[in-house]
């Protein structure tokens, strides 16, 4: 799967290559040094672009810091380090970036800003640059449109730390054209990362995926299952960092933001019965709101995480416990679901992305090969009955879509050997 999606499988044929030597990244924030980071690093000139001079400054540190953490952990030249920090180009003002061959728009996640500077931007490129949001929510379809022309305007999803996550999500809105999907491939080449292309869509794809994830970790707190429990299962299933703790890391409000952006008014088959934002209201409306708060889920010290002693009191543990085979399969199978509902609803359009994107956008324990991998060891009519005794017994989320359903009552696959 990796060698296809790394060997451009979804590139338009016909597009010329395309040369790029300049790129601007609009927001110099977390995501945006972080891009800023690699296109330096691979080789292009960077403008960075900020609102003023203050942030400008922030951002240029934030990549200074981790080019001389680079070169301190051996990891870079110093030659190499100064060459890449004199391909920096800070500036506040939108005129310096009319000979740019790429924009990567990576501002808070607020559509009006986003809009503001893609609108911008666009009024000063030429008009067949490519402009790329990074946005993990935001529909690419509904922002193109500030783009002037909104066939040049794609989603371009990276993950945190960005020099260090391989994926990169790209999303193709209603009007972006071949051209511009082409070329924003050949930059996530030249930056040496592998891309997965999906359709618009609410979550697009990952962001949808991890929210039955994170949803399912918070429901099974809310009917009072221990966080350390629904942590320690997840950690054996092979996820390398467990919901609970992931949630505190996160930031509690954070998440509900993020919650409410993706599952709406809660009305889609993924959410029914879920408890997330009941669970996340409890936890909040007491005042907690992550580790970088001083306590969320666990309580946190310089000696590190804790039970926090209150727990029990917003979530009264449960009687009986339930057994850790079911616990692991309400973690796991959800994502399964949610990866063939993309499918099913062409957000996915072949198979081998959605266990791509898993693996290395989320870290979906790669023994299983991704989350369709999953679904194919367990083997389709097995999965489709245990999903069918979890509706049974937990709600309406776990109905199985009718595409898995016909494909299991007629025994095929979705990967043929």
């Amino acid at each position: 799967g990796l060698n296809a999606a790394n060997g451009m499988k979804d590139r338009p044929p016909g597009v010329a290559a395309y040369q790029i030597k300049d790129v601007a990244v609009l927001g110099v924030g977390l995501m945006g040094s972080g891009i800023a980071y690699c296109a330096a690093q691979a080789g292009y000139g960077v403008f960075l672009l900020e609102a003023d001079q203050d942030a400008l400054e922030k951002g240029k540190e934030a990549i200074t810091r981790r080019v001389r953490g680079a070169v301190e952990r051996n990891r870079m030249s110093a030659e190499t380090a100064e060459a890449l920090l004199s391909r920096l180009k800070p500036t506040t003002d939108y005129g310096d970036i009319a000979g740019v061959d790429m924009v990567f728009e990576a501002v808070s996640e607020v559509r009006s800003i986003k809009e503001a500077v893609t609108a911008a931007a666009s009024n000063s490129v030429r008009p067949d640059v490519p402009i790329g949001s990074n946005t993990s929510t935001m529909p690419i379809t509904q922002l193109a449109q500030s783009a002037g022309k909104p066939e040049r305007f794609i989603g371009l999803h990276f993950f945190a730390p960005v020099d260090r996550m391989k994926l990169v999500e790209v999303i193709k809105g209603e009007q972006t054209d071949d051209t511009t999907l082409a070329r924003a491939l050949d930059f996530i080449a030249g930056i040496r990362k592998t891309p997965i292309v999906v359709n618009d869509g609410v979550g697009f794809y990952t962001s949808r995926v991890v929210a039955t994830y994170s949803g399912e970790a918070f429901t099974l707190l809310a009917e009072g299952v221990s966080p350390a429990l629904i942590d320690d299962v997840a950690l054996k299933a092979g996820m390398p960092i467990g919901p609970m703790t992931m949630a505190d890391a996160t930031s509690l409000t954070l998440l509900k933001d993020i919650v409410a952006s993706i599952t709406g008014d809660g009305s889609a088959t993924a959410y029914q019965g879920m408890r997330m934002t009941e669970a996340l209201d409890r936890l909040t409306d007491a005042g907690r709101t992550g580790k970088a708060g001083g306590g969320g889920i666990y309580d946190y010290d310089e000696t590190g995480q804790h039970d926090w002693p209150e727990l029990a009191e917003y979530f009264p543990p449960v009687r009986e416990e339930l057994g850790r085979d079911v616990i692991e399969r309400r973690l796991l199978h959800p994502q399964a679901l949610e990866a063939v509902r993309a499918i099913e609803e062409g957000v996915i359009e072949d198979a081998i992305d959605a266990d791509v994107g898993a693996v290395l956008g989320w870290a979906f324990p790669a023994a299983y090969g991704g989350v369709i991998g999953y679904i194919e060891t367990i083997g389709l009519a097995r999965f489709v009955a245990e999903c069918d005794e979890l509706r049974d017994r937990f709600g309406g989320r776990y109905e199985v879509p009718a595409l898995l359903r016909g494909m299991a009552d007629r025994d095929e696959h979705f990967f043929w050997d």
